[in-house]
């Protein structure tokens, strides 16, 4: 988790760098006689338009839930799992600039698998039996909103989300297994540093929550009901990422 959060700031700061770069001698003779450079409006054509590219980074997950014959209660069987892992994929969006003003929408699809599993040490039913929680895959549709300030973005992003969640509960001699897709909501935000390429370098950070359903009257691999398969997740389950960003600006490229 360190190493992706100091990847993540030295992205940051690789960024903050290029902007800043050394001026060349004519650049500063002239500057004894200019006015000190702010941050102006960011051109059109920098920060508007379609844009496509890739992520990659850390996700971080956690639910909790129970499996009994009481599917209005946990019977003292709750329980809370936390996992981690990697994840990646692409996204494609669009941007309108209004002054420094960057709003539109955006579509992210990304590969992920992470898992936990922990024994159950509560005393109720199924104690000392195995729990597995696992998220496959994450996609989202957003809008996003942010301030553009010559080749720097920052924005903020919210909308719809979904998942793949699966669990797996052990039972002497026996199994339960369960799986849904699960939808939810999303927020998050970033910083981008626009290259004169017409490439784009940024780092991001998105919270996931999702509300997985009761999976009740299931049946065990060996054909025993369980009223309450998977049930009482509660409002916590949800997902964390933080992402390495590289997206490029479809159409003529600008530069400045």
């Amino acid at each position: 988790m360190k190493r992706i959060v100091f990847a993540a700031v030295a992205l940051s700061m690789v960024a903050a760098v290029a902007a800043v770069a050394p001026l060349n001698s004519a650049d500063a003779a002239d500057m004894a006689v200019k006015a000190p450079t702010t941050f102006g409006p960011a051109p059109i054509g920098l920060w508007d338009g379609l844009f496509i590219g890739g992520n990659g980074g850390y996700a971080m997950s956690k639910t909790s839930w129970c499996t009994t014959v009481a599917v209005a209660g946990c019977a003292g069987d709750q329980v809370s799992m936390k996992a981690s892992g990697a994840v990646g994929g692409g996204q494609v969006g669009y941007r309108f600039k209004f002054g420094n003003f960057v709003i539109g929408p955006e579509a992210m699809l990304d590969a992920m698998t992470i898992h936990s599993t922990v024994t159950d040490t509560n005393a109720g039913v199924g104690a000392g039996n195995t729990r597995t929680s696992t998220f496959s895959g994450i996609m989202s549709v957003t809008g996003d909103a942010g301030l553009a300030f010559d080749r720097f973005l920052a924005y903020g992003k919210g909308g719809w989300a979904l998942t793949h969640a699966a669990f797996d509960a052990t039972i002497p001699g026996d199994d339960l297994k369960g799986n849904e897709f699960v939808q939810g909501w999303t927020a998050g935000g970033g910083l981008e540093y626009a290259l004169p390429s017409g490439w784009t370098i940024g780092v991001e950070y998105d919270y996931y929550r999702f509300d997985p359903g009761n999976m009740i009257n299931r049946t065990t691999a060996g054909g025993a009901g369980v009223a309450c398969g998977f049930c009482n997740f509660g409002s916590q389950t949800n997902v964390q990422t933080i992402l390495a960003r590289l997206n490029v600006r479809m159409g003529p490229m600008l530069t400045h």
